[in-house]
């Protein structure tokens, strides 16, 4: 996979986006592949070309057995900030060691770029942190968060809260500026609550971005789309139902809505007459004499498991001289286009 040229210029801005990222990327159940939210802008000597804002612009890329993180960030830029980050979690793709054990149990070998660390201790780390912020040793809290998965930071959050009767955040906000306390704070939400307040962020003000709100709901299980509406209603004091309603307009929000109604199927059992009947639908609701029929894409489209939607493209293939993601181009415009694409 090719990645688009960054300049120094650019890549600055954005730095505290891409070090949420590379924390946040799905730490569990993901084999050897994982997604990450990198907002990697080409630019010219005159700055981004985007005009999106630097905490919006999210793209996805997948670091599969084919592209190590180390080339994804081979680009000539040269700041001592990535080194502290980086260090020491970048891993290699084909460790030749045995599968890591975390309490002793073992563990599959990947869970995206930030693994369990094997050796965690909560109280350890609370004390260790509870130095690093009277010190305000800012490479001490980088070298401990970035190090423990998110399930391991909850715990870490507790044992804080429970040994000290501070809360760690409030402990971070006190002691931590700019880039690094937004990171840092971002690393100490649960996932549900991340997600969460990027939709808020996405939604709030002029404009919505889109794309957050996408790949966010196409990526997510059924669960963790129910525990974003629980977590978005409980902080937000609002319906996430409603704020699609109302941010967005048209079969646009006819997908999302559909989406967050987590009606996908999650089995991975593929059922072959039905990828078939499938393929001839979808052909004949784009392909077809007169417009396209764009609640039918919806509706397969968002109910389908990954697994399905694969054999059923193999079979749109070969009924038609297009693929899929080439015909929704010429039949839809607009976010609706850009939505169907990326499901």
């Amino acid at each position: 996979m090719v990645l688009p040229p960054v300049h120094e210029r650019s890549i600055i801005p954005h730095l505290k986006t891409l070090l949420i990222c590379v924390a946040y990327v799905r730490e569990e159940g993901m084999g050897t592949k994982g997604t990450a939210r990198i907002p990697l802008e080409a630019s010219s000597s005159t700055g981004p070309r985007s005009s999106h804002l630097p905490h919006t612009n999210w793209r996805t890329i997948f670091f599969d057995s084919g592209l190590s993180v180390e080339t994804a960030f081979k680009y000539p830029v040269k700041m001592s900030l990535f080194k502290r980050f980086f260090n020491g979690i970048i891993h290699d793709r084909h460790p030749e060691d045995e599968t890591p054990k975390v309490n002793e149990k073992p563990k599959p070998k990947y869970y995206g770029t930030v693994t369990p660390y094997p050796n965690f201790n909560a109280s350890s780390d609370v004390s260790v942190l509870q130095s690093a912020i009277q010190s305000k040793d800012e490479d001490v809290i980088i070298a401990i968060l970035v190090k423990r998965n998110n399930e391991q930071r909850q715990k870490i959050k507790a044992v804080y809260e429970a040994s000290t009767g501070k809360n760690l955040v409030k402990a971070m906000e006190s002691v931590l500026r700019s880039d690094l306390e937004d990171m840092v704070l971002a690393l100490l939400m649960p996932p549900a609550y991340f997600d969460a307040f990027l939709f808020m962020k996405a939604t709030k003000g002029l404009g919505t971005d889109e794309d957050i709100l996408v790949e966010i709901l196409a990526t997510r299980s059924k669960k963790e789309i129910e525990e974003i509406k629980k977590v978005f209603k409980q902080e937000y004091q609002k319906e996430l139902e409603e704020v699609i309603k109302r941010e967005t307009q048209g079969d646009f929000t006819k997908a999302l809505l559909a989406m967050l109604n987590a009606k996908r199927d999650e089995t991975t059992e593929v059922n072959m007459e039905l990828a078939k009947k499938d393929a001839k639908v979808l052909f004949e609701a784009g392909e077809g004499v007169g417009k396209a029929d764009v609640s039918t894409f919806i509706s397969i489209l968002t109910t389908r498991s990954g697994p399905q939607l694969s054999k059923t493209f193999q079979h749109y293939a070969t009924i038609s001289d297009l693929t899929l993601p080439k015909a929704l181009q010429l039949e839809l415009k607009g976010d609706i286009e850009d939505c169907l694409i990326d499901i």
